[in-house]
């Protein structure tokens, strides 16, 4: 892949919400130096501004976005780095990821043209980095691998680290209720508007560890935050939201939690059952 070729007339916005990891930020920066950039827009709480001195400090080019977020909701935090990067009207891609998530330059520059490759003016893409369990979780998706010019990509929609043209979403607003599902609401909108053509491009990994300290907050506040959430997505789109048929509890879960047993993550995307998370397995 003639990857420098590409990269000089690049014309994107990344943008970084976060909260309560000004050292896991910084951390992530160090690896990734290549994000102290004009293109790059990171938003952070008014009332966290000390926190994050030393990594504004190190990292002087970045766009910086502040807010008052009293609920200390991702989707609101996006929508106002949204709101910035609106006002730039060079930026043609828009990439969201999260301020725990890691990748390298070139796994940038590889899902920015797999998006290119994969998008044309009747057929918008929005095409996603892939996580290391892609390999396990995708592993029948992959199977319908394809390429498209210089990159390959299979069908799937994924969320943490993915690219969306500035002109197919301009008109999206974060809503702040749904909180840390910000995503599904958002893909769920680009349905509604026609986008079929979700994709995860295989080389474009990253990493990205979950329940650190900071983001969402405590499990108990997570799990309020997951409910509003669900309730909001599902006043917008209740037909997507009801296709399941049902809804998924984990009971066993709700009862050790009113018995004060608080677990140690959400039952959602666990590796282990809902009876081993709260470390009372019956």
């Amino acid at each position: 892949m003639k990857l420098k070729s590409r990269q000089s007339t690049r014309r994107y916005a990344v943008m970084i919400p976060t909260k309560g990891r000004s050292d896991r930020i910084q951390k992530g920066f160090r690896k990734m130096t290549f994000l102290n950039d004009g293109r790059v827009y990171v938003g952070i709480e008014h009332r966290e501004t000390e926190d994050y001195k030393s990594f504004m400090n190190e990292n002087p080019l970045v766009n910086y976005v502040f807010y008052h977020n009293p609920e200390g909701s991702v989707s609101f935090a996006r929508q106002q780095l949204k709101c910035s990067a609106d006002m730039n009207h060079s930026h043609r891609s828009y990439i969201f990821t999260d301020d725990n998530a890691v990748f390298t330059e070139t796994s940038l520059h590889t899902l920015l043209n797999a998006h290119k490759d994969c998008t044309t003016d009747t057929t918008p893409c929005v095409m996603a980095g892939a996580h290391s369990t892609s390999e396990h979780f995708d592993r029948n998706r992959r199977k319908l691998m394809e390429i498209h010019g210089e990159t390959r990509s299979y069908p799937q929609p994924s969320m943490i680290f993915y690219c969306v043209s500035q002109n197919v979403c301009k008109d999206y607003i974060f809503p702040h209720d749904t909180f840390g599902l910000d995503d599904r609401h958002f893909f769920l909108w680009l349905m509604s508007k026609g986008v079929r053509n979700f994709r995860v491009c295989p080389d474009a990994p990253y990493t990205k560890s979950r329940y650190q300290k900071g983001g969402q907050g405590t499990i108990e506040e997570r799990m309020m935050k997951c409910g509003r959430a669900v309730e909001k997505i599902a006043r917008d789109f209740p037909e997507w939201a009801g296709s399941s048929g049902t809804l998924r509890l984990p009971w066993q879960l709700i009862l050790d939690t009113l018995s004060g047993k608080i677990p140690d993550r959400l039952a959602g995307g666990a590796m282990r059952s809902e009876t081993k998370l709260t470390g009372m397995e019956t």
